[in-house]
């Protein structure tokens, strides 16, 4: 490839086919910190990536109102069974719109019961009741292999 020298300062490569390709245009404007997003990021319970979320924030803020967002900031932010360490940041929040989620129940609250395990013999004899029949396939795979 040659380098050929634009009126722009910039050098346009032209390949074997002749074909010139142009400086790709990116837009050179980020979005601006507003109070809304000041309220936005002072309630949410994650401080990290403001960028990527003033960028995710402007992207929100056309789908619906600051105040929306905000409201389902604060309830997140409230959610007494929301772990601190699996707390999303504010981008992946604002870009999954979160606010649009529903409050848990007290039902969905919680804890789920850790599945326990179980062997192959109990899973067919008992005594755990509530165990999930195996599948035959699986079933018959074991058989097989048990008896070499």
């Amino acid at each position: 490839m040659t380098g050929r020298q634009d009126d722009a300062n910039e050098v346009t490569m032209t390949p074997p086919t002749g074909r010139q390709s142009r400086p790709m245009k990116h837009p050179t404007d980020t979005p601006i910190d507003t109070p809304d997003f000041q309220e936005f990021w002072k309630m949410y319970p994650r401080k990290t990536a403001r960028g990527a979320a003033l960028k995710a924030w402007a992207s929100a803020i056309q789908k619906t109102t600051p105040a929306a967002i905000i409201a389902g900031a604060k309830k997140y932010a409230q959610d007494k069974d929301r772990d601190p360490k699996y707390t999303a940041y504010p981008a992946t929040w604002l870009n999954q719109e979160r606010w649009l989620d529903e409050a848990p129940t007290a039902e969905q609250g919680q804890a789920r019961p850790t599945p326990q395990a179980f062997s192959y013999n109990e899973a067919i004899h008992g005594p755990n009741k509530d165990a999930v029949p195996m599948p035959v396939a699986i079933k018959e795979f074991l058989d097989k292999a048990l008896r070499k």
